[in-house]
């Protein structure tokens, strides 16, 4: 089970219609909530981006793509380069990372609400940390 959603189900709860649908006594869903719901939807290849990024980010060290790959290779979550793609796009969708072409490099920045997801993972206990051979190796 995913935060109360059956792993094996592809069936996700309905999503508002109406601005009376969504709760809250009439009104539309509050942009706090908006982003609870984002952040519950996050596993643990996008928290551990957004680990790796901010951490990059501290030891101003330039983070990228390929990195994320070999990073999550590494730890065991992925064996294609196309699912890290994948994770990055959906944080940059989500605006919870900036990507940046700087040189022949797309370079992976947190935002300030990747920061608040982030922290949100954390402080909930969702995933637990790993190494990014990259960021430690620096």
């Amino acid at each position: 089970m995913v935060r109360g959603r059956d792993k094996s189900s592809s069936e996700w709860p309905p999503l508002p219609t109406r601005p009376t649908d969504a709760g809250g006594g009439g009104g539309a869903i509050s942009a706090e909530r908006l982003f609870q719901e984002q952040v519950a939807q996050l596993n643990e290849t996008h928290f551990l981006v957004l680990l790796w990024a901010a951490q990059g980010e501290d030891r101003r060290i330039r983070y990228n793509i390929t990195n994320v790959f070999d990073d999550l290779k590494s730890a065991g979550v992925t064996r294609t380069k196309q699912t890290a793609v994948a994770a990055v796009d959906a944080l940059h969708v989500l605006r919870f990372v900036t990507v940046r072409e700087e040189g022949n490099r797309k370079n992976i920045y947190i935002t300030r609400y990747g920061a608040k997801a982030l922290e949100a993972l954390v402080v909930g206990g969702a995933f637990t940390s790993r190494r990014s051979a990259f960021v430690e190796g620096q």
